[in-house]
């Protein structure tokens, strides 16, 4: 059964064909961008039938996320290339802002609603950054030390970000995405390495830690030891230099 049966009732019989051109078209980047944004079959639905009823023309991208953040709770935030994509034209931009359907958050960033986080924020404009070290051990519920900075791992090769909130991190490109996930914070979703891989970076970098704040974290990790997944660490830390140290200091401090 193709995907257009199942639209029928929303739109007019003569765009079925269409509709099924475009779906030919785009099948490859609409199933990407479903699986990427965890859309189910419903709402993909839900999804292509509100791009063909009001024949909306924009990237499809844009519409699943659009569609994703509305239904999860999330702040929707734009840039001013979509803002411009959205309306046409810098004036009606600023049209949108002076009638309070659109808010300027702060350079290059908008949002549908006047308060947003700098959590949401901080995720949007850098979305190849993922949380790690002091961030990713406090959204993990590790501990209650909250970040001055949001810390960020980049590429090694990734510009500089030029923004006092962040504290970046350059990681070899073979390492940077082992342990990646997504978790939802408040209004926003971002990247961020697992509770698994966070346990690696703890021991291998003590040293850098203060006392204090490093026994409280192993602390909470010998509290859930039956809730992480000991064979993805081993596998992780093979991935990692001084491969051997990981181990050993895995048995010793946690197991």
């Amino acid at each position: 059964m193709t995907l257009s049966v199942f639209l029928v009732p929303c739109i007019s019989l003569e765009k079925q064909e269409r509709v099924e051109l475009f779906i030919d078209k785009h099948r490859g980047d609409f199933y990407n961008y479903c699986s990427k944004y965890r859309l189910n079959g419903a709402l993909s639905l839900y999804l292509l039938k509100y791009i063909f009823i009001y024949n909306i023309k924009v990237n499809i991208g844009y519409f699943l996320l659009q569609a994703y953040t509305y239904l999860k709770g999330l702040t929707m935030l734009l840039s001013y290339s979509d803002c411009l994509q959205k309306w046409q034209s810098d004036y009606q931009i600023k049209k949108q802002i002076a009638e309070g359907n659109l808010y300027k958050i702060e350079r290059g960033v908008y949002s549908d609603v006047p308060d947003v986080s700098s959590l949401a924020v901080i995720s949007f404009k850098y979305p190849k950054g993922i949380m790690t070290m002091d961030s990713a051990f406090y959204y993990h519920g590790l501990t209650d030390v909250i970040p001055d900075e949001f810390h960020i791992a980049t590429d090694k090769h990734s510009i500089y970000i030029n923004d006092k909130r962040v504290h970046q991190y350059y990681v070899l490109s073979d390492l940077l995405n082992i342990g990646v996930t997504t978790i939802d914070r408040r209004d926003a979703t971002i990247r961020i390495y697992d509770k698994e891989r966070m346990l690696i970076e703890l021991l291998r970098f003590k040293n850098k830690f203060p006392f204090d704040y490093y026994k409280e974290i192993i602390g909470n990790y010998r509290n859930l030891i039956y809730d992480l997944d000991i064979e993805r660490i081993q596998d992780y830390a093979e991935s990692f230099p001084r491969s051997k140290m990981i181990s050993d200091a895995l048995e010793m401090e946690v197991l």
